[in-house]
């Protein structure tokens, strides 16, 4: 006898079907048992924006790292550490450099922060300088994406990317904590470092940290040549100049970076006032600049940035390597109820140096030269007719100097002025933003002097 089709699955589903409420029940059961000890994670506040809500609350899109998720996705740089995220990508001129990509968006559109403050580095200068804001110490990274981000400079089309530090403390504490972290890997030799301290008694709070990181050139499958290259030169093994010693690294790609800040706050129950002092130092090279030796063929063996300089004394082609730095200076206050009608007040100084020179085989080529003053202030107002929002000034100065052969930048001093206003309302189903901002910017040609001080 033949049973129809939808006899046979009538029949294979009922039994599931009689068994369902038990099996729910028992699951229900057991839900019940783990909302019993279910675990409270802790809020995340986005501290980018005036006005500090959780990420969910905020209109625009915004991404967090923080806690797990942070250390999971931490790496050598910041568009590195960031790349993983919907919409983000990271620039790529070797393993020492990488900087923030949003929605295609690169260069000076994307604004790089260190807790609210430009980063006042060379970066969006050109694609091979190094952003100086480290993420191996962050305690959470922000990412901010569309035009909303004109609150923090009105380049910043793109977005903005900020990364918390926590070297001022806002908040008091009792007692010590820190902690300490290594990392490494294989692909490129890694070997990092990062510890940090911090201790509270009373009302004042003290930090401390260190860092540093080593690699050598990093692996990849294969020559780092073209194949064209390799026929160019006549030698069917040889790459990227004719070299055996390309196969399966990226040559001039050895980094190392180090440094490390001081910090200390006063901290009540009302307010915080401090002040950190950070160094950043990086050598790193750049790869895609191998030069043709003909049949003089040298021992072309890996380079890191310890030996870059003994290897240059023996003969050896180091291609083109940056050695940056920069010294910086943050200042950060709070207050609550500060004036009639607003809720707090916060206030970020910061001023920086910053330079870094560009070396051909180890010899000094172009130089570059930052100096940056930055400061901004936010007043939070209490809700007025269901509108909550706030207001702030931020100002900065730039005088920026390149010399040398490659020196495509004139010397210019640049300074910015921005007042902006930001209100939203939260009705059941709908939630509205608005901001308004108005920006000077004044860029003038700094007149060039000679060395014996003497104008041109």
């Amino acid at each position: 006898m033949r049973i129809a089709r939808p006899c046979l699955l009538l029949c294979s589903v009922l039994p599931w079907l009689a068994a369902t409420p038990a099996r729910a029940g028992e699951q229900g059961h057991a839900h019940g048992h783990a909302h019993d000890h279910a675990r409270e994670l802790d809020e995340v506040v986005v501290t980018a924006t005036p006005i500090r809500q959780a990420p969910d609350d905020i209109t625009r899109p915004t991404e967090v790292l923080s806690g797990t998720g942070l250390d999971d996705s931490r790496a050598a740089t910041l568009g590195e550490s960031v790349g993983q995220l919907p919409g983000v990508q990271s620039s790529f001129f070797g393993a020492g450099v990488g900087r923030p990509v949003i929605r295609g968006l690169d260069g000076a559109r994307v604004q790089v922060l260190g807790e609210g403050l430009a980063a006042m580095d060379a970066s969006t200068v050109s694609v091979d300088h190094a952003v100086t804001i480290e993420p191996f110490l962050a305690d959470q990274i922000e990412v901010l994406k569309g035009p909303a981000t004109l609150l923090f400079g009105s380049g910043a089309v793109g977005g903005a990317v900020n990364v918390v530090d926590g070297r001022i403390h806002e908040h008091a504490f009792e007692g010590t904590r820190g902690r300490v972290e290594l990392r490494g890997n294989d692909v490129a030799d890694e070997r990092a470092g990062a510890v940090r301290i911090d201790a509270g008694h009373g009302h004042l709070v003290l930090h401390a940290d260190a860092y540093h990181r080593e690699t050598g050139d990093y692996a990849i499958p294969g020559p780092a040549g073209r194949s064209a290259d390799r026929h160019d030169h006549g030698h069917a093994g040889d790459h990227a100049g004719g070299h055996d010693h390309d196969e399966g690294v990226l040559p001039h790609s050895a980094t190392r970076t180090r440094g490390g800040a001081i910090g200390a706050s006063h901290a009540t129950a009302r307010g915080f006032a401090g002040i950190a002092v950070s160094r950043h130092e990086s050598r790193y090279g750049v790869p895609g600049h191998s030069h043709d030796h003909g049949d003089d063929h040298h021992d072309h063996r890996a380079l890191s940035p310890m030996n870059l300089s003994a290897a240059h004394d023996n003969g050896h082609d180091q291609g083109v390597a940056i050695d940056l730095r920069q010294t910086r200076i943050d200042a950060k206050a709070g207050l609550d109820d500060p004036l009639p009608g607003h809720e707090t007040l916060r206030l970020r100084l910061g001023h920086a140096r910053y330079a870094h020179t560009e070396f051909e085989d180890g010899i000094a080529g172009t130089h570059f030269h930052n100096e940056g003053h930055e400061g901004r202030i936010e007043l939070v107002h209490a809700p007025l007719a269901d509108w909550h929002g706030a207001w702030g000034l931020q100002a900065s100065r730039r005088d920026f100097t390149a010399e040398g052969e490659e020196a495509f930048v004139p010397p210019s001093v640049t300074r910015d002025l921005g007042l902006f206003l930001l209100e939203r309302r939260h009705w059941e189903r709908l939630k509205l933003e608005m901001v308004h901002a108005m920006t000077a910017s004044m860029s003038s040609r700094r007149p060039e002097c000679r060395h014996d001080g003497s104008m041109p």
